[in-house]
């Protein structure tokens, strides 16, 4: 097992430490030539939204126009409002001299003084419904809206074009564009291209059941600069690595356990981003546990709810999804053993990497249950609206309500399209 434990708590404000370069992509005459002509809509009635092209449109090898009967899920996602004052909030929450300092909002307030107001949300649902969309879900609260369409629908609606690169991928070539008395309200469309890549921070072993029987019973001791030494988990054929109960001594943690503070706090549980569900059975976790139980004193099995996130069950899903849920429970568990989590699970076999990301921080964020929430993974080469609208709205309302967010910083480096 090659994953290092630590990188779950690796902060950034950002859910990458340096986004994708957005890339300017030039539309061939020979790409053009294959989409079908879309009825125009008037120029002075409509406003392009920005960064909504993902760059690998621009390498990518497309096979045609998608099936224009093709169904779509879509989002559309809320522009923050009023968002210099929210600017003004956070400042003084992080101000010690400020009336407002750590004086955390809660969701409802959050929607009345930044969220799509009222008339502003019915508008934009009549407008979908009048273009023959079917709403699917989302709410004021929540600040989106979803709905679904045929393929050739969206593109008139949307005045944009979508291609076909094969094996199930598509993304629209041009930016869509929106009613000019929207351009301050919608802040994102999600659903539009499924061409990013969503991933865990480094490269995973296979973890099969004869692994997980090693026993941990050799130490090896490293030392730095400053002499402080650390012990490292000896794992088998992998050799050593450096392990969750390795926090306890670069952080000096042991005192703060030993003094009492487990991570039980008033913020309630730590919120762990999951993409597959896990078993159950309290014998397969404890089987994750069993490496690193010995060094620590503190922990037992952690107390474990699931959350949904309003998408359907996935079950537990292969391809290294399943071992990272479990490997960010351990990690997290081991380090604060008092606090509750609540893995908040979508489903990458149905809907879109993007909307998979926005449901849990949708989730985390409108629940509002835990005063942490943690990432293990990073979109690759995704569009630039996805950071700077969608992530960035939901990630600065977490702050507004005391939340922390943690994001894995990735380990081969901060641009990886």
């Amino acid at each position: 097992m090659t994953k290092t434990l630590s990188r779950i708590f690796e902060t950034s404000v950002q859910f990458l430490a340096v986004q994708c370069l957005h890339k300017a992509v030039a539309i061939s005459f020979a790409t053009i030539a294959f989409v079908t002509s879309i009825p125009v809509m008037s120029l002075a009635q409509t406003v392009p939204m920005q960064g909504t092209v993902v760059p690998e449109i621009s390498t990518g090898a497309m096979v045609g126009r998608l099936d224009p009967t093709k169904a779509l899920t879509l989002d559309v996602r809320f522009s923050v409002r009023n968002s210099a004052k929210m600017e003004q909030l956070i400042n003084a929450q992080m101000n010690a001299e400020s009336p407002n300092y750590q004086q955390w909002i809660t969701p409802d307030e959050f929607t009345r003084r930044f969220g799509p107001t009222g008339k502003d949300f019915s508008s934009v649902k009549s407008w979908l419904a009048a273009n023959g969309f079917q709403i699917i879900g989302g709410s004021r609260e929540e600040g989106y809206l979803r709905f679904s369409s045929d393929t050739a629908s969206i593109e008139r609606v949307f005045n944009t074009q979508f291609a076909d690169f094969g094996n199930g991928n598509f993304a629209n070539l041009t930016e869509p564009e929106i009613p000019t008395q929207f351009a301050d309200v919608i802040g994102d469309i999600l659903g539009m291209q499924n061409l990013d890549r969503l991933e865990q921070g480094d490269a995973t072993s296979s973890l099969n059941r004869a692994a997980r029987k090693i026993a941990v019973s050799k130490l090896d001791t490293h030392s730095r600069s400053s002499d402080a030494a650390f012990d490292s988990a000896y794992l088998g054929e992998s050799g050593y690595r450096f392990a969750a109960p390795d926090f306890y001594t670069l952080y000096d943690e042991s005192q703060v356990l030993s003094g009492g503070n487990a991570g039980n706090s008033a913020d309630g549980c730590v919120g762990i981003y999951a993409r597959s569900n896990v078993y159950p059975e309290p014998s397969i976790i404890a089987d994750y546990f069993k490496y690193f139980l010995q060094y620590s004193r503190f922990s037992s099995e952690p107390v474990l709810t699931i959350s949904l996130s309003k998408e359907s069950d996935p079950g537990v899903v292969g391809g290294g999804y399943d071992v990272e849920a479990y490997l960010d429970i351990e990690a997290v568990h081991i380090i604060a053993p008092g606090a509750p989590i609540r893995l908040y699970v979508t489903n990458p076999t149905i809907l879109s990497r993007e909307h998979n990301v926005a449901d849990a921080l949708t989730a985390m964020t409108s629940e509002n249950k835990c005063g942490a929430l943690s990432f293990s993974y990073q979109d690759i080469c995704t569009r630039r609206s996805f950071f700077t609208k969608t992530l960035a709205d939901k990630f600065r309302r977490a702050q507004t309500q005391g939340q922390s967010v943690f994001v894995i910083s990735g380990d081969r480096g901060a641009d990886m399209c």
